[in-house]
Protein backbone atom coordinates (compact mmCIF):
# COMPACT_ATOMS: atom_id res chain seq x y z
CA UNK A 1 0.00 0.00 0.00
CA UNK A 2 2.73 1.92 -0.39
CA UNK A 3 3.19 5.47 -2.06
CA UNK A 4 6.54 6.15 -3.72
CA UNK A 5 6.90 9.95 -5.65
CA UNK A 6 7.47 9.49 -8.81
CA UNK A 7 8.65 11.94 -11.58
CA UNK A 8 8.22 14.97 -9.11
CA UNK A 9 11.67 16.33 -10.48
CA UNK A 10 10.05 17.22 -13.33
CA UNK A 11 8.45 20.52 -11.79
CA UNK A 12 11.53 22.16 -12.51
CA UNK A 13 13.09 19.99 -15.61
CA UNK A 14 12.47 20.80 -18.91
CA UNK A 15 13.23 18.47 -21.22
CA UNK A 16 16.78 17.89 -22.99
CA UNK A 17 17.00 19.13 -26.82
CA UNK A 18 19.41 16.55 -27.40
CA UNK A 19 19.01 14.26 -30.72
CA UNK A 20 18.70 10.30 -30.91
CA UNK A 21 19.22 8.72 -33.67
CA UNK A 22 17.91 5.46 -33.32
CA UNK A 23 14.28 4.20 -33.78
CA UNK A 24 12.71 7.06 -35.27
CA UNK A 25 9.09 8.14 -35.32
CA UNK A 26 7.15 8.56 -38.58
CA UNK A 27 3.91 10.07 -38.71
CA UNK A 28 2.39 6.03 -39.54
CA UNK A 29 4.16 4.75 -36.67
CA UNK A 30 3.51 7.00 -33.56
CA UNK A 31 3.71 4.21 -30.67
CA UNK A 32 7.41 3.18 -31.68
CA UNK A 33 7.64 -0.09 -29.86
CA UNK A 34 11.74 -0.32 -30.07
CA UNK A 35 11.76 2.18 -27.55
CA UNK A 36 9.33 0.45 -25.15
CA UNK A 37 10.92 -2.70 -25.15
CA UNK A 38 14.80 -1.11 -24.53
CA UNK A 39 12.61 1.15 -21.77
CA UNK A 40 11.36 -2.05 -20.45
CA UNK A 41 14.72 -3.89 -20.16
CA UNK A 42 17.02 -1.07 -19.02
CA UNK A 43 13.84 -1.60 -16.11
CA UNK A 44 14.07 -5.84 -15.34
CA UNK A 45 17.79 -5.89 -15.50
CA UNK A 46 18.10 -3.89 -12.19
CA UNK A 47 17.73 -7.26 -10.67
CA UNK A 48 13.42 -7.35 -10.98
CA UNK A 49 12.02 -10.93 -11.06
CA UNK A 50 9.37 -9.82 -13.43
CA UNK A 51 7.94 -6.54 -15.41
CA UNK A 52 4.68 -5.90 -17.12
CA UNK A 53 3.98 -2.92 -18.79
CA UNK A 54 1.01 -1.41 -20.87
CA UNK A 55 1.52 1.75 -23.07
CA UNK A 56 -1.41 3.64 -24.84
CA UNK A 57 -1.07 6.46 -27.42
CA UNK A 58 -4.42 6.88 -28.55
CA UNK A 59 -6.09 3.85 -29.84
CA UNK A 60 -2.10 2.62 -30.50
CA UNK A 61 -1.75 -0.02 -28.17
CA UNK A 62 1.57 -1.33 -26.22
CA UNK A 63 1.95 -4.04 -24.06
CA UNK A 64 4.75 -6.33 -23.06
CA UNK A 65 6.08 -8.70 -20.80
CA UNK A 66 9.99 -9.60 -19.36
CA UNK A 67 11.39 -12.18 -16.55
CA UNK A 68 9.44 -15.32 -14.58
CA UNK A 69 5.96 -14.38 -12.97
CA UNK A 70 7.29 -17.25 -10.70
CA UNK A 71 9.90 -16.27 -8.07
CA UNK A 72 11.39 -19.78 -9.14
CA UNK A 73 11.84 -18.10 -12.43
CA UNK A 74 9.87 -21.35 -14.03
CA UNK A 75 7.25 -19.55 -15.97
CA UNK A 76 7.17 -16.16 -18.37
CA UNK A 77 5.32 -13.54 -17.52
CA UNK A 78 2.34 -12.00 -19.60
CA UNK A 79 1.72 -8.18 -19.67
CA UNK A 80 -1.75 -9.84 -18.89
CA UNK A 81 -1.19 -10.94 -15.66
CA UNK A 82 -2.71 -10.44 -12.73
CA UNK A 83 -1.25 -8.50 -9.69
CA UNK A 84 -1.97 -6.87 -6.39
CA UNK A 85 -2.56 -3.02 -7.58
CA UNK A 86 -2.22 -1.86 -3.76
CA UNK A 87 -3.04 1.82 -3.55
CA UNK A 88 -3.88 2.62 -7.12
CA UNK A 89 -7.52 1.07 -5.38
CA UNK A 90 -7.72 4.22 -4.03
CA UNK A 91 -7.97 5.83 -7.34
CA UNK A 92 -11.26 3.43 -7.23
CA UNK A 93 -12.75 4.18 -3.63
CA UNK A 94 -12.47 7.66 -4.12
CA UNK A 95 -14.76 7.23 -8.15
CA UNK A 96 -17.31 4.97 -6.22
CA UNK A 97 -17.42 8.43 -3.01
CA UNK A 98 -17.63 10.75 -6.23
CA UNK A 99 -20.74 8.46 -7.62
CA UNK A 100 -22.25 8.36 -4.34
CA UNK A 101 -22.07 12.51 -3.77
CA UNK A 102 -23.66 12.63 -7.42
CA UNK A 103 -26.42 10.64 -6.17
CA UNK A 104 -27.23 12.78 -3.46
CA UNK A 105 -26.26 10.03 -0.74
CA UNK A 106 -23.60 11.77 0.69
CA UNK A 107 -21.88 14.94 0.90
CA UNK A 108 -17.74 15.28 0.73
CA UNK A 109 -17.78 17.66 3.51
CA UNK A 110 -19.92 15.46 5.56
CA UNK A 111 -18.03 14.39 8.91
CA UNK A 112 -17.83 11.00 8.15
CA UNK A 113 -19.03 10.61 11.85
CA UNK A 114 -22.30 12.01 11.05
CA UNK A 115 -22.62 8.31 8.94
CA UNK A 116 -20.15 6.17 11.56
CA UNK A 117 -20.90 7.27 14.33
CA UNK A 118 -18.94 4.81 16.50
CA UNK A 119 -16.52 4.21 14.63
CA UNK A 120 -13.82 7.24 15.33
CA UNK A 121 -12.67 7.46 18.72
CA UNK A 122 -12.00 11.13 18.17
CA UNK A 123 -14.10 14.96 19.14
CA UNK A 124 -13.07 16.72 16.34
CA UNK A 125 -14.82 16.03 12.97
CA UNK A 126 -13.31 14.92 10.04
CA UNK A 127 -14.95 15.22 6.52
CA UNK A 128 -15.35 12.81 3.80
CA UNK A 129 -13.43 15.75 1.92
CA UNK A 130 -10.28 14.73 4.49
CA UNK A 131 -10.36 11.04 4.39
CA UNK A 132 -10.06 10.87 0.85
CA UNK A 133 -7.14 13.58 0.50
CA UNK A 134 -5.44 12.78 3.62
CA UNK A 135 -5.41 15.34 5.44
CA UNK A 136 -8.07 14.01 8.46
CA UNK A 137 -5.58 13.63 10.88
CA UNK A 138 -5.45 9.91 11.43
CA UNK A 139 -2.46 7.19 11.73
CA UNK A 140 -1.69 4.53 9.54
CA UNK A 141 -2.41 0.98 10.67
CA UNK A 142 -0.03 -0.62 8.43
CA UNK A 143 2.77 0.72 10.96
CA UNK A 144 1.25 -0.90 13.54
CA UNK A 145 1.02 -4.28 11.83
CA UNK A 146 4.58 -4.38 10.24
CA UNK A 147 6.20 -2.08 13.13
CA UNK A 148 9.20 -4.35 13.12
CA UNK A 149 9.54 -4.45 9.29
CA UNK A 150 9.60 -0.51 9.38
CA UNK A 151 11.66 0.06 12.09
CA UNK A 152 14.24 -2.33 11.93
CA UNK A 153 13.96 -3.95 8.83
CA UNK A 154 13.14 -7.08 10.38
CA UNK A 155 11.77 -9.80 7.66
CA UNK A 156 10.69 -12.34 10.43
CA UNK A 157 8.38 -9.44 11.37
CA UNK A 158 6.60 -10.28 8.05
CA UNK A 159 6.62 -13.87 8.00
CA UNK A 160 5.05 -13.96 11.53
CA UNK A 161 2.08 -11.71 10.45
CA UNK A 162 1.91 -11.95 6.90
CA UNK A 163 -1.24 -14.33 7.35
CA UNK A 164 -2.62 -12.61 9.85
CA UNK A 165 -6.22 -11.29 9.15
CA UNK A 166 -7.69 -7.73 10.33
CA UNK A 167 -11.04 -6.88 10.04
CA UNK A 168 -11.37 -2.81 8.76
CA UNK A 169 -12.66 -2.36 11.99
CA UNK A 170 -9.28 -3.81 13.40
CA UNK A 171 -7.72 -1.34 10.71
CA UNK A 172 -8.98 1.53 13.16
CA UNK A 173 -8.62 -0.11 16.25
CA UNK A 174 -5.35 -0.09 15.66
CA UNK A 175 -4.49 3.28 15.87
CA UNK A 176 -7.31 4.20 17.91
CA UNK A 177 -5.10 4.43 21.15
CA UNK A 178 -2.93 7.59 19.33
CA UNK A 179 -4.11 11.28 19.24
CA UNK A 180 -4.71 12.51 15.58
CA UNK A 181 -1.57 13.78 13.80
CA UNK A 182 -3.14 17.14 13.60
CA UNK A 183 -6.10 18.77 13.32
CA UNK A 184 -8.29 18.04 10.50
CA UNK A 185 -7.50 20.23 7.55
CA UNK A 186 -4.30 21.37 9.00
CA UNK A 187 -1.95 19.13 7.07
CA UNK A 188 -1.24 16.31 5.42
CA UNK A 189 -0.20 12.72 6.14
CA UNK A 190 -0.89 9.00 4.15
CA UNK A 191 -3.18 7.02 5.73
CA UNK A 192 -4.12 3.99 4.49
CA UNK A 193 -6.34 3.87 7.67
CA UNK A 194 -8.47 6.73 6.33
CA UNK A 195 -9.57 4.44 3.25
CA UNK A 196 -10.41 1.47 5.17
CA UNK A 197 -13.19 4.34 7.01
CA UNK A 198 -14.16 5.37 3.40
CA UNK A 199 -14.63 1.59 2.64
CA UNK A 200 -16.97 1.38 5.82
CA UNK A 201 -18.88 4.21 4.43
CA UNK A 202 -19.05 2.73 1.15
CA UNK A 203 -20.93 -0.46 2.69
CA UNK A 204 -23.23 1.61 4.92
CA UNK A 205 -24.25 3.74 2.70
CA UNK A 206 -25.15 1.23 -0.10
CA UNK A 207 -26.02 -1.79 2.32
CA UNK A 208 -23.86 -4.11 0.53
CA UNK A 209 -19.99 -5.76 0.42
CA UNK A 210 -17.55 -3.39 -1.17
CA UNK A 211 -15.92 -5.91 -3.53
CA UNK A 212 -19.78 -6.07 -4.95
CA UNK A 213 -19.95 -2.55 -5.34
CA UNK A 214 -16.65 -2.45 -6.84
CA UNK A 215 -18.36 -4.90 -9.52
CA UNK A 216 -21.23 -3.32 -9.84
CA UNK A 217 -20.26 0.12 -10.43
CA UNK A 218 -16.60 0.23 -11.82
CA UNK A 219 -15.38 -3.65 -13.09
CA UNK A 220 -18.48 -4.53 -14.72
CA UNK A 221 -19.68 -1.73 -16.46
CA UNK A 222 -16.21 -0.99 -18.35
CA UNK A 223 -16.11 -4.88 -18.44
CA UNK A 224 -12.84 -5.68 -16.62
CA UNK A 225 -12.73 -8.97 -16.18
CA UNK A 226 -9.41 -9.78 -15.34
CA UNK A 227 -10.22 -7.07 -11.94
CA UNK A 228 -11.94 -7.66 -8.60
CA UNK A 229 -11.69 -6.80 -5.59
CA UNK A 230 -10.50 -9.26 -2.94
CA UNK A 231 -12.97 -10.38 -0.24
CA UNK A 232 -11.02 -10.52 3.09
CA UNK A 233 -10.64 -14.06 3.69
CA UNK A 234 -8.48 -14.63 0.55
CA UNK A 235 -5.04 -14.65 0.50
CA UNK A 236 -4.00 -15.73 -3.28
CA UNK A 237 -5.13 -13.87 -6.47
CA UNK A 238 -7.35 -15.57 -8.92
CA UNK A 239 -5.94 -16.67 -12.18
CA UNK A 240 -2.70 -16.48 -13.94
CA UNK A 241 -0.97 -13.87 -11.52
CA UNK A 242 2.65 -12.27 -10.72
CA UNK A 243 4.22 -14.28 -7.32
CA UNK A 244 5.55 -11.34 -4.85
CA UNK A 245 8.51 -11.08 -2.46
CA UNK A 246 10.17 -8.52 -0.65
CA UNK A 247 14.12 -8.51 -1.09
CA UNK A 248 16.47 -8.11 2.32
CA UNK A 249 20.43 -7.12 2.24
CA UNK A 250 20.95 -10.57 3.85
CA UNK A 251 22.64 -13.55 2.47
CA UNK A 252 21.23 -15.89 5.20
CA UNK A 253 17.77 -14.24 4.46
CA UNK A 254 17.03 -12.69 1.07
CA UNK A 255 13.77 -12.20 0.44
CA UNK A 256 10.17 -13.03 1.93
CA UNK A 257 7.72 -14.78 -0.46
CA UNK A 258 4.57 -12.76 0.05
CA UNK A 259 2.68 -13.67 -2.76
CA UNK A 260 0.41 -15.24 -0.03
CA UNK A 261 -0.22 -11.78 1.75
CA UNK A 262 -3.46 -11.98 3.79
CA UNK A 263 -5.91 -9.58 1.50
CA UNK A 264 -8.05 -8.58 4.13
CA UNK A 265 -4.32 -6.38 5.73
CA UNK A 266 -5.09 -4.31 2.31
CA UNK A 267 -8.74 -4.08 1.80
CA UNK A 268 -10.11 -0.51 0.95
CA UNK A 269 -6.69 1.03 0.71
CA UNK A 270 -5.09 -1.83 -1.37
CA UNK A 271 -7.13 -4.82 -1.87
CA UNK A 272 -8.28 -5.09 -5.59
CA UNK A 273 -6.22 -7.23 -8.17
CA UNK A 274 -5.77 -6.38 -11.87
CA UNK A 275 -3.79 -5.91 -14.81
CA UNK A 276 -2.11 -2.96 -16.64
CA UNK A 277 -4.57 -3.37 -19.46
CA UNK A 278 -7.78 -3.18 -17.43
CA UNK A 279 -5.81 -0.21 -14.96
CA UNK A 280 -5.27 1.99 -18.05
CA UNK A 281 -8.88 1.22 -19.37
CA UNK A 282 -10.38 2.37 -15.78
CA UNK A 283 -8.60 5.64 -15.91
CA UNK A 284 -9.08 6.42 -18.81
CA UNK A 285 -12.62 5.61 -18.09
CA UNK A 286 -12.29 8.35 -15.06
CA UNK A 287 -10.99 11.34 -17.51
CA UNK A 288 -13.64 10.83 -20.49
CA UNK A 289 -16.77 11.18 -18.31
CA UNK A 290 -17.65 7.50 -18.19
CA UNK A 291 -17.33 7.22 -14.12
CA UNK A 292 -17.59 10.43 -13.00
CA UNK A 293 -18.70 13.56 -14.62
CA UNK A 294 -16.27 16.57 -15.99
CA UNK A 295 -16.67 18.69 -13.19
CA UNK A 296 -16.09 15.58 -10.73
CA UNK A 297 -12.71 14.50 -12.03
CA UNK A 298 -11.80 18.27 -11.79
CA UNK A 299 -12.80 18.26 -8.29
CA UNK A 300 -10.90 14.91 -7.79
CA UNK A 301 -7.59 16.50 -9.20
CA UNK A 302 -7.93 19.67 -7.08
CA UNK A 303 -4.79 18.84 -5.29
CA UNK A 304 -2.67 19.98 -1.67
CA UNK A 305 0.86 19.99 -1.01
CA UNK A 306 1.99 16.90 0.78
CA UNK A 307 4.67 18.26 2.66
CA UNK A 308 6.78 21.80 2.92
CA UNK A 309 9.86 19.32 2.01
CA UNK A 310 7.86 17.72 -1.30
CA UNK A 311 6.62 20.85 -2.41
CA UNK A 312 6.66 19.43 -5.77
CA UNK A 313 4.21 16.54 -4.33
CA UNK A 314 0.37 16.87 -4.84
CA UNK A 315 -2.22 15.29 -3.88
CA UNK A 316 -5.59 15.13 -4.51
CA UNK A 317 -8.97 12.84 -4.02
CA UNK A 318 -7.62 9.20 -4.62
CA UNK A 319 -5.19 10.90 -7.11
CA UNK A 320 -1.87 12.73 -7.34
CA UNK A 321 -0.77 15.13 -9.80
CA UNK A 322 2.87 15.48 -11.35
CA UNK A 323 4.19 18.05 -13.59
CA UNK A 324 5.30 16.96 -16.52
CA UNK A 325 6.69 19.48 -19.30
CA UNK A 326 7.37 18.21 -23.03
CA UNK A 327 5.69 19.48 -26.60
CA UNK A 328 3.48 16.52 -26.91
CA UNK A 329 1.55 16.72 -23.01
CA UNK A 330 0.15 20.54 -23.27
CA UNK A 331 -1.82 20.58 -20.00
CA UNK A 332 1.95 20.04 -18.39
CA UNK A 333 0.94 17.68 -15.74
CA UNK A 334 0.45 13.97 -15.75
CA UNK A 335 -1.98 12.47 -13.21
CA UNK A 336 -2.38 8.53 -11.48
CA UNK A 337 -1.06 6.63 -8.26
CA UNK A 338 1.41 4.37 -7.28
CA UNK A 339 0.98 1.26 -5.13
CA UNK A 340 3.62 -0.78 -3.22
CA UNK A 341 1.52 -4.50 -1.86
CA UNK A 342 4.54 -5.55 0.50
CA UNK A 343 5.79 -7.93 -2.83
CA UNK A 344 3.92 -6.39 -5.92
CA UNK A 345 4.73 -2.28 -6.75
CA UNK A 346 3.33 -0.74 -9.55
CA UNK A 347 3.00 2.71 -11.40
CA UNK A 348 -0.06 4.32 -13.27
CA UNK A 349 0.67 7.70 -15.16
CA UNK A 350 -2.13 9.57 -17.56
CA UNK A 351 -2.50 12.65 -19.49
CA UNK A 352 -5.84 14.47 -18.66
CA UNK A 353 -6.78 13.85 -22.06
CA UNK A 354 -6.68 10.09 -21.39
CA UNK A 355 -4.25 10.41 -24.65
CA UNK A 356 -1.03 9.16 -23.44
CA UNK A 357 -1.24 6.09 -20.52
CA UNK A 358 1.23 3.98 -18.78
CA UNK A 359 0.91 0.85 -16.09
CA UNK A 360 4.19 -0.69 -15.27
CA UNK A 361 4.46 -3.36 -12.53
CA UNK A 362 6.94 -5.90 -10.83
CA UNK A 363 7.06 -8.54 -8.18
CA UNK A 364 10.34 -7.71 -6.67
CA UNK A 365 9.63 -5.12 -3.92
CA UNK A 366 13.18 -3.75 -3.31
CA UNK A 367 12.22 -1.23 -0.47
CA UNK A 368 14.31 -2.96 2.11
CA UNK A 369 17.42 -3.46 -0.18
CA UNK A 370 17.24 -0.81 -2.90
CA UNK A 371 18.30 -2.33 -6.64
CA UNK A 372 21.36 -0.16 -8.43
CA UNK A 373 19.60 1.72 -11.25
CA UNK A 374 16.12 1.02 -10.83
CA UNK A 375 15.46 4.83 -9.83
CA UNK A 376 16.82 6.09 -13.35
CA UNK A 377 15.01 3.12 -14.87
CA UNK A 378 11.75 3.85 -13.48
CA UNK A 379 12.37 7.30 -15.19
CA UNK A 380 12.91 5.84 -18.56
CA UNK A 381 9.98 4.14 -18.77
CA UNK A 382 7.62 6.79 -17.74
CA UNK A 383 9.99 9.79 -20.12
CA UNK A 384 9.70 7.50 -23.06
CA UNK A 385 5.95 6.15 -22.47
CA UNK A 386 4.45 9.77 -21.96
CA UNK A 387 7.07 12.13 -23.82
CA UNK A 388 7.26 9.01 -26.51
CA UNK A 389 6.63 11.70 -29.45
CA UNK A 390 9.20 13.70 -27.86
CA UNK A 391 11.47 11.09 -27.88
CA UNK A 392 13.47 11.22 -30.99
CA UNK A 393 14.52 14.72 -29.75
CA UNK A 394 15.78 13.74 -26.00
CA UNK A 395 18.64 12.47 -24.55
CA UNK A 396 16.91 10.17 -22.18
CA UNK A 397 19.25 8.22 -20.33
CA UNK A 398 20.70 11.37 -19.26
CA UNK A 399 17.93 13.30 -18.83
CA UNK A 400 16.38 10.45 -16.29
CA UNK A 401 20.11 10.16 -14.05
CA UNK A 402 19.42 14.14 -13.96
CA UNK A 403 15.72 13.55 -12.50
CA UNK A 404 16.83 10.57 -10.22
CA UNK A 405 20.08 12.49 -9.13
CA UNK A 406 17.84 15.19 -8.00
CA UNK A 407 15.00 13.47 -6.56
CA UNK A 408 15.60 9.73 -5.48
CA UNK A 409 13.00 7.93 -5.48
CA UNK A 410 14.21 4.81 -3.22
CA UNK A 411 14.92 7.25 -0.68
CA UNK A 412 11.11 7.73 -0.45
CA UNK A 413 9.97 4.36 -0.87
CA UNK A 414 8.60 3.63 2.88
CA UNK A 415 7.13 7.31 3.19
CA UNK A 416 3.72 5.57 2.82
CA UNK A 417 2.20 2.13 2.32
Amino acid sequence: MRKRTVLTAFLATSLLAVPVAAHALTPQDRLNSDYLDDALTELHDTGLDAVIAEVRLGDEIWAEALGSRDIHGLTDAEPTDRFRIASLTKSMVATIIMQLEAEGKLDLDDPVQNHLPDLLPYEDDITVRQLLQHTGGLGDYGAKIYSGLFETGDPQSLRDNMWTRYSPEQHVSLIAGDPLLFEPGDAWAYSNTGYSVLGLLIEHIEGEALEDVFDQRIFEPLGLEDSYLAKQNHFFIRGTSLDAKIIFNSEDDPYVDTTGLSFSQLWAAGGAVSNPGDVNAFYAALSDGTLVTEEQFAEMLDTVATSPERPEYEYGLGLSTVALSCPSLPDGVVYGHSGGGLGHVSYSLHSLDGEKQVTVAWNTDDGMAPLDGLEEAIYEMFIVSLCHEDVNNLDVEAMAAELAAEQPLLNQVHDHR
